[in-house]
């Protein structure tokens, strides 16, 4: 597979990814029906955490054959990333628990996951493109 498709895919599957992240965030931000927590769950597990795979797979393989390793805008993108992958399983974790038991509330810091995730995703973008140093 060429280098443009790997990057176009790698795109595709981080808005897919950010987007579920988004959507995750206002949902556990707010007061959410069973239902609307066992949909999110279900969509999370079939698309966002997949898309989040991706996003790592074609993201070290892209760093590997651009031989970025070295850079450090490459490094601090990795820390926001893997900070993202954090949130995102403390997301999941949180759906999963409360399909389980609906009485249970997710953490106050959640309710700002999805402005978090933006604003993350932002500083990603910005260091891929522009790759300032």
């Amino acid at each position: 597979m060429g280098y443009q498709w790997l990057k176009d895919l790698h795109f595709a599957a981080i808005v897919l990814w950010i987007g579920g992240m988004i959507a995750n965030g206002v949902i556990l931000g707010g007061s959410p029906a069973r239902r609307t927590i066992e949909a999110a769950r279900r969509w999370n597990l079939r698309l966002v955490a997949p898309a989040m795979l991706l996003v790592w797979a074609i993201g070290i393989t892209l760093a590997v054959e651009g031989g970025w390793f070295a850079a450090p805008w490459l490094g601090i993108k990795m820390v926001i990333v893997l900070a993202l992958s954090a949130l995102h399983g403390v997301q999941s974790g949180t759906l999963r628990r409360m399909v389980a038991d609906p009485a249970r509330k997710p953490a106050a810091f959640l309710r700002f996951s999805a402005p978090l995730t933006i604003v993350a995703a932002l500083a990603i973008g910005i260091l891929a493109v522009a790759k300032p140093f």
